[in-house]
């Protein structure tokens, strides 16, 4: 009886273990994609904003010069609020993962693996 207890306390302990990592291998999946995509859209809106100022300063009547250059305000603009979605949807899923009131830092990667990943 008492080993049947103690083989279902280990399994049930490393069922927690387990959990645990794909916990955190599913976070750190998550800040992967969001990198990427937001690292796509961001320099694909710079580049682009860059070449919208770059024909401006072709033109040579003031109103499309204004134009342009208020255009690529409104471009940057939204640019940098892709940027922030994406900041708190990282530190949305790492709260979320981890618990309300715990903070943003990682959890300590050496209790699961012997390294810490890159």
């Amino acid at each position: 009886m008492a080993e049947a207890l103690a083989l279902a306390a280990g399994i049930a302990i490393e069922n927690t273990r387990l959990h645990d990592r794909v916990r955190i291998l599913s976070v750190l999946d998550d800040r992967d994609r969001i990198a990427r995509d937001l690292h796509d859209r961001v320099i694909q809106r710079i580049f682009a904003v860059g070449m919208t100022l770059e024909g401006a300063t072709r033109l040579e009547e003031l109103a499309p010069v204004l134009e342009r250059v208020n255009k690529a305000i409104d471009d940057l603009d939204t640019t940098i609020t892709e940027i922030r979605t994406a900041i708190f949807e990282l530190d949305s899923s790492t709260r979320r993962v981890y618990g309300m009131g715990c903070s943003s830092s990682p959890p300590n990667f050496r209790r699961f693996w012997a390294y810490v990943p890159t």
